[in-house]
């Protein structure tokens, strides 16, 4: 499962990214052993003519980012998720370090446990809520049953297992991606 999670959203002109530790949904035995979330992120990222350049640190488990479209909210989560690769910089959550340039670090994105929930949800058109919450899961397909039986049910999703994302409200495919 994964341990932290990226959320991605967009309304109107302002945006907002956030990134939390699992614990905001639940004292689960990995929550109540990390506590609290610990992050330094210090990156630059060079796009066309825009450049990200970003550097906070914090000790929370939530963190929003907020800013106008086009700002680099978005970008500064790929880099956390490792869809994309800043230019410079390090990225340390939990003393893990996902990124550094100076120490030639690059964990891959499977490897930094991370879910990012983007704008658009990213679902597939073509496929039911419960094959697109299994896509991403390696386990035999026993175990892989329960765990999306169980996702479907902790994200109020029952009902809804054979319907495609064309079917569902805006809530449903958030839950469904998340």
């Amino acid at each position: 499962s994964y341990r932290r999670f990226l959320v991605d959203s967009y309304c109107g002109h302002i945006g907002m990214c956030c990134v939390f530790d699992e614990s905001v949904f639940g004292q689960d035995e990995f929550s109540r052993e990390v506590g609290i979330m610990s992050v330094d992120i210090a990156v630059k990222k060079y796009f066309g003519d825009f450049t990200l350049d970003i550097q906070f640190q914090s000790q929370d488990n939530r963190i929003a980012v907020l800013g106008e479209s086009g700002s680099g909210k978005s970008m500064l989560l790929k880099c956390i998720a490792g869809v994309m690769t800043p230019d410079e910089g390090h990225i340390i959550i939990n003393d893990v370090t996902f990124f550094d340039s100076g120490k030639n670090i690059h964990l891959r994105p499977r490897q930094r446990r991370v879910g990012y929930l983007f704008q658009n949800y990213a679902l597939f058109p073509n496929m039911t809520v419960e094959k697109n919450i299994g896509i991403g899961l390696r386990e035999k397909k026993e175990t892989k049953k329960k765990i999306v039986a169980s996702l479907i049910e902790e994200y109020h999703l029952e009902g809804l297992e054979k319907r495609r994302p064309a079917e569902l409200s805006g809530g449903q495919q958030q839950r469904t991606a998340l």
